[in-house]
């Protein structure tokens, strides 16, 4: 046996722990000599007493030993062990995917976790090692339930018919570990987004902060990136998501490594790996390069009726209180994905195949055929495709001049905003949600609609409202 592998033996009930301050402290828990649960760092002398015993239960094994004296082996053990931990896999809550066990770091004080395999799942002790950082929070306790995650999310989400389906199945394969579609939702004021955001978050990846503007400086984006799983963006903007920033977005939903000197050396690095679940928000953001659309789907979020809606306090009341069967048949489903996902077909696949074929397994596992998923994704590619490339607004501008063979419009931004919503074929969620903002859009997408064949001229000064001119070229 190598030495190496000797020395992972000897390790192997040691749940270790990253200071997400200190990205190179880390921490160790094990039981002394004594048999009590003990909490120190790896530079302690109590942890490097604990290695050095453990070491001489195998000193006989160690057949790759280069110094007769035990002691000294102890020694090298050590500090091999040292050199190995740099290339121990660590997981950020969560740790496999649909071709292997999958685990869920709840993070509690008992050290458990959720272990789900093709028989279904249970709550035990940790078999794998995770990081935690200061910022992360416990989940609650699942429970297991013969209910869907179709049924017990409805009443939490404002998105409806196959988008609500894509959005559940999105959900579930979060909590794999690997490469995943970026989320995107889009919406106007008072639509719930950023609450939307906050759910997501909670079922998945529950932290101190749900959702967070993007940093300016890329290392500590890379830094936030590292220590949690998924990331909820709100309020995106063309001006917050740089070429740099969309660069590491693609990166990061399919796994990538940010390398950067060390600090106070000349010639040491420090590598950040990543592989995050990502969800974005905004009003008027809107991906305009391939990579970074390609590897997206897009929700869009209709506004909030005030008529019925509940206090945010009464609806997180009932969603933490609904949380623990939410989560149970979650793990329901990705249970029964391990088991279809040598069933998917592998023909005909989006440039996010891995990510997709588990897509697909998990809906087959929630009684959704594979024609039909397909189907709701394709809709779903062909309306992010109408969102980027000519803007809802835009359409429905152009669609409305074309019907009433328009070469010149002028009208108050209110009967304007009411003819072109009425008379728009798409889907109306798509456009903004009064005139106000259908008017700042316009002026927004000023070149969009130049480079369609209109002129359009906002005039806020008018006695009667802002009046808008549109003119086709």
């Amino acid at each position: 046996m190598k030495v190496s592998e000797v020395l992972f033996d000897v390790i192997k009930d040691v749940v270790f722990y990253r200071d997400i301050n200190d990205t190179d402290m880390f921490y160790a828990e094990f039981e002394n000599c004594n048999g009590e649960l003990t909490f120190e760092s790896l530079d302690s002398e109590g942890f490097k007493s604990f290695l050095l015993v453990k070491s001489f239960d195998y000193i006989d094994e160690y057949k790759e030993a280069l110094d007769p004296n035990e002691s000294i082996k102890a020694v090298r053990c050590l500090l091999l062990y040292y050199k190995k931990f740099q290339d121990i896999d660590v997981n950020v809550r969560i740790s496999g995917n649909l071709t292997d066990f999958i685990e869920y770091d709840l993070q509690s004080d008992d050290q458990k976790s959720v272990v789900i395999t093709q028989e279904g799942w249970d709550i035990v002790p940790k078999k794998r090692k995770f990081v935690t950082s200061k910022a992360s929070q416990p989940q609650v306790e699942p429970v297991k339930t013969k209910k869907s995650p179709l049924n017990l999310l409805q009443g939490f989400i404002n998105i409806f018919g196959d988008s609500y389906i894509l959005l559940v199945v999105w959900v579930i394969q979060a909590f794999l570990h690997g490469s995943h579609f970026i989320l995107w939702l889009l919406a106007d004021r008072g639509s719930g987004k950023t609450t939307l955001s906050k759910i997501i978050k909670r079922i998945v990846d529950p932290c101190k902060f749900s959702v967070t503007t993007i940093p300016d400086k890329k290392s500590d984006l890379c830094v936030l990136l590292n220590s949690t799983h998924l990331c909820c963006f709100d309020n995106l903007s063309h001006a917050s998501v740089s070429n740099d920033v969309s660069d590491l977005f693609c990166g990061a939903v399919t796994g990538t490594s940010v390398v950067k000197r060390s600090l106070y050396t000349n010639c040491d690095i420090d590598v950040c790996t990543l592989h995050n679940t990502l969800v974005l928000n905004g009003i008027s953001y809107y991906p305009e390069r391939d990579d970074i659309a390609e590897r997206m789907i897009l929700m869009h979020l209709k506004k909030l009726d005030s008529t019925a809606l509940k206090s945010e306090k009464e609806m997180w009341v009932e969603f933490e209180k609904a949380l623990p069967e939410i989560l149970g048949s979650i793990f329901n489903t990705l249970s029964r994905a391990l088991n279809e996902i040598n069933n998917v077909s592998k023909e005909n696949l989006p440039r996010m195949t891995d990510a997709f074929i588990e897509m697909l397994a998990i809906a087959r596992a929630l009684d959704i055929s594979e024609e039909k998923f397909r189907e709701i994704y394709n809709k779903n590619q062909e309306q992010l495709k109408i969102a980027r490339e000519s803007s809802p607004v835009v359409t429905a501008v152009k669609e409305y001049m074309k019907k009433f063979s328009c070469q010149k419009i002028e009208m108050y931004s209110t009967k304007f905003y009411n003819e072109v919503f009425d008379n728009f074929s798409g889907d109306k969620s798509l456009l903004p949600g009064s005139a106000a903002h259908f008017s700042q859009k316009l002026d927004k997408e000023f070149n969009k609609i130049l480079n369609s064949g209109y002129r359009v001229n906002i005039d806020p000064t008018g006695s009667k409202g802002t009046k808008i001119s549109v003119i086709k070229k």
